[in-house]
């Protein structure tokens, strides 16, 4: 049902979470201001966690240097559906830096944008108007599921995913159905997590594809030390993944592929004949296909999470 109204911002849930209290304050008049009404402020990560698995928000704002946890863990966990009740939901990250290492994180766990501060509130309309208009699609690789935010169109392997965005719906005025929500999830969810898998296995494939031609040319270890401890970080995400409820697989095979790399890795030895040949039953019970082409799979394709510089107003 499309309630015929302009725009609806009263009824947009939108959850704002940082413990630093001048901050909340600050976020919530703005909002305030700007027509939305039904806003949450929490000051702990844990509280955030409750409204989220009470509630359906329609945005999430939280500052990613949250003292009593790790925020961008938290985003990474939404969009895997181990936290909250919907993994699609937009989140913007603030901070007050934007050093590399914290915002490539950021661009890792699937967060649609970071907003350094402090910002005007022009800023954060201008991103939560993006939101609603302009999200990309989802897409989803070996180790990274959110949305799109590759500055220049791909033709790739990475297939896109529509998924339900309620700000932009409750924005343009759509009755809330939280049944045809959970359905529109139910229907979605599983086919993006076959998705991973199938980039997990490629990954692994590709990775041990590259162990095994080494071995065979008797190459010493230094050359693949980084892809073996690639493959076990793989691995380790893979059986990692099938052991949630959620993810499905065979979690036991892939738990004992795990433990078997460590173990080979922990002895800087590389690998032997009987290594490869214990390596490819495991895999092949896994249903993991070993390519003949040699390079690696990185799977990590930068999806470039966009950054808001501060702003002096």
């Amino acid at each position: 049902m499309i309630v015929k109204s302009a725009t609806q911002k009263s009824n947009v849930k939108i959850v704002v979470a940082d413990d630093e209290a001048f901050m909340r304050e600050i976020v919530v008049n703005a909002l305030s201001s700007g027509g939305f009404r039904e806003i949450r402020s929490v000051a702990k990560l844990g509280l955030l966690q409750e409204v989220v698995e009470a509630i359906y928000p329609d945005l999430v704002i939280l500052n990613g240097e949250i003292a009593d946890g790790d925020a961008v863990e938290f985003v990474h966990r939404m969009r895997l559906y181990c936290v909250g009740r919907n993994p699609f939901v937009p989140v913007i990250l603030t901070a007050w830096h934007s050093e590399r290492a914290f915002v490539r994180r950021v661009i890792d766990c699937g967060a649609d944008v970071l907003v350094t501060k402090p910002f005007a509130a022009g800023q954060l309309f201008a991103r939560i108007d993006f939101l609603a208009t302009a999200r990309p699609s989802f897409v989803v690789t070996s180790n990274y599921l959110g949305p799109d935010h590759r500055k220049s169109p791909r033709v790739d392997a990475f297939p896109r995913f529509d998924v339900p965005n309620t700000l932009k719906e409750r924005i343009g005025g759509r009755e809330f159905d939280p049944e045809d929500l959970n359905s529109r999830i139910s229907k979605m969810f599983p086919a993006m997590m076959r998705q991973r898998q199938h980039c997990q296995e490629k990954e692994i494939g590709s990775q041990y594809a590259a162990i095994s031609k080494a071995a065979r040319e008797r190459r010493p270890v230094e050359e693949i030390s980084s892809v073996i401890a690639a493959i076990v970080e793989s691995a380790a995400r893979y059986a990692g993944e099938m052991a949630r409820a959620r993810g499905g697989g065979n979690a036991d095979q892939a738990d004992a592929l795990v433990k078997m790399l460590r173990t080979i890795a922990a002895t800087n030895k590389g690998f032997s004949e009987e290594d490869c040949a214990t390596t490819e039953k495991m895999l092949d019970a896994l249903g993991i296909m070993v390519p003949a082409a040699i390079v690696p799979e990185t799977g990590s394709d930068d999806m470039g999470v966009s950054v808001e510089p501060a702003s002096g107003g």
